[in-house]
């Protein structure tokens, strides 16, 4: 891990003029290695980054035909970069699709948060026949989502959205 973190870097530096700190790979290493724990344990570990789940169950492996989607987005003050994540795993916590982007024109975090869960619920639509619980870090976004109501803020079209492909995916898994 840790020779694949250095080249990482190497990429950061010398193709995107990237600066990483030493605190910062330290940090990122120890979430990536707790994560690997936690697929190859296939079990919840303590969350330590307090993340908030848009739904009902348990944090952790989903149960059943539920798949677990985590969302997150990324938004450098300073320079405006974003950048969307998402992994979706099955109930034993395996992997099913990782895939992550940039995005072009963003005004803030919540925006990008916002983004990141529509980003999820497309990519979720790829499993009609399954239930899913959608998790992110950023609260104000998933509150705003559990409102399931139109809203006057800055990200309430990308809620929206979010909410339609949720309606959508809950018709296509019952019937």
């Amino acid at each position: 891990m840790l020779i694949w973190r250095c080249w990482n870097v190497r990429n950061s530096v010398m193709m995107a003029g990237e600066r990483v700190s030493v605190d910062g790979s330290v940090a990122f290493l120890s979430r990536y290695m707790v994560s690997l724990l936690q697929i190859r344990q296939r079990g919840p570990l303590d969350d330590v980054k307090g993340k908030h789940k848009c739904g009902d169950q348990e944090m952790g492996a989903p149960m059943g035909d539920v798949l677990k989607i985590n969302v997150d987005g990324d938004f450098i003050v300073e320079t405006g970069a974003a950048a969307v994540g998402v992994v979706i795993r099955n109930k034993d916590g395996t992997p099913l699709l990782m895939a992550c982007r940039k995005v072009v024109h963003c005004r803030d975090a919540e925006e990008i948060e916002a983004l990141a869960c529509l980003e999820g619920s497309r990519m979720g639509a790829s499993w009609a026949d399954c239930s899913f619980i959608l998790e992110s870090d950023n609260a104000s976004v998933i509150e705003k989502l559990k409102m399931r109501e139109w809203q006057r803020s800055n990200v309430a079209p990308v809620t929206s959205l979010v909410l339609v492909n949720l309606k959508i995916m809950l018709k296509l898994s019952q019937g």
